[in-house]
């Protein structure tokens, strides 16, 4: 029978037919899917009650990953244990009046008793 080199090589490279899953192996991938895909191979083989068989193979042969979740991080203070200085607003200020203070007029700067405070 001839056939070409290129048909030959076409017909090598071509995937095999998929091979139907055994009990077990369904069974794995059910649990897995089931929990979210984050059980590793310890918890998998608890769940199955399989002795003897080795689970991490046949996540690997089954290209079945665990996902870790992430650590929660807590972000607030909801106690409010950190303490942080106390800001005190002067109770002395007047209105802004540029002849006293020297400074053209602008937020930054208020005047005070005896001259001007600057607030940047």
């Amino acid at each position: 029978m001839r056939v070409s080199r290129s048909a030959f090589y076409e017909w090598v490279g071509k995937s095999q037919p998929a091979i139907a899953l055994t009990a077990l192996e369904q069974e794995a991938v059910r649990e897995f899917y089931e929990h979210k895909q984050i059980l590793g191979s310890r918890r998998l083989k608890v769940k199955l009650n399989q002795a003897g068989v080795t689970i991490g193979r046949l996540m690997a042969s089954l290209s079945l990953m665990a996902r870790y979740p992430k650590r929660y991080r807590v972000t607030t203070d909801s106690q409010h244990t950190t303490r942080y200085p106390l800001i005190y607003w002067p109770s002395n200020l007047t209105s802004i009046d540029p002849i006293r203070c020297g400074q053209p007029i602008s937020p930054t700067f208020a005047p005070i008793r005896g001259g001007c405070i600057s607030l940047s």
